[in-house]
């Protein structure tokens, strides 16, 4: 799980908020019947580096107006 900290309590909460979707995800579509498959694949996910690449999305996100149409 990443760890960091924000100094706008409602952008971290937004953010906070993306990344557990995320982490849902992540383990959502790792699941399976078998459970070696399982256990191995939920090792890969829990072992990160699969959340840096969404949280800089999710800062993306917070630039611009998300009511203006496309240029």
């Amino acid at each position: 799980m990443l760890r960091f900290e924000l100094p706008d309590p409602v952008l971290a909460s937004g953010i906070k908020a993306g990344l557990d979707r995320v982490e849902d995800v992540l383990h959502t579509v790792v699941d399976s019947d078998v459970e070696f498959v399982r256990s191995t694949a939920l090792h890969l996910v829990d072992a990160g580096g699969k959340r840096i690449r969404p949280l800089f999305t999710l800062l993306a996100a917070q630039f611009g107006d998300p009511k203006r149409g496309r240029t």
